[in-house]
């Protein structure tokens, strides 16, 4: 896995599953990893979206509380797919 998509990945789970995580256990759950970005909350998103891109990845989703007119500071959900990989998956 190339290290941009590994960070593209860590990033992703460290924006959705630590306050997830911690509402419920005193650690996250065994794999997760959280990523600190040196960019605020916007400029994080705005750059993950572009490497999603670059890298040739899917942006399958992109979904928040606001949707349903909760504001959650810092809350969004990108789902990405690699289309690639998946039809690996499948032939074997």
């Amino acid at each position: 896995m190339s290290r941009i998509l590994f960070a593209t990945l860590a990033l992703a789970t460290s924006l959705t599953m630590p306050m997830v995580v911690r509402a419920n256990n005193d650690a996250p759950y065994i794999g997760t990893q959280t990523v600190k970005s040196a960019y605020g909350f916007a400029e994080t998103v705005s750059r993950l979206e572009r490497s999603i891109e670059t890298n040739k990845l899917g942006l399958v989703a992109r979904a928040s509380a606001a949707a349903r007119g909760v504001q959650i500071p810092g809350n969004i959900v990108l789902m990405v797919f690699r289309n690639d990989y998946a039809v690996r998956m499948l032939a074997a």
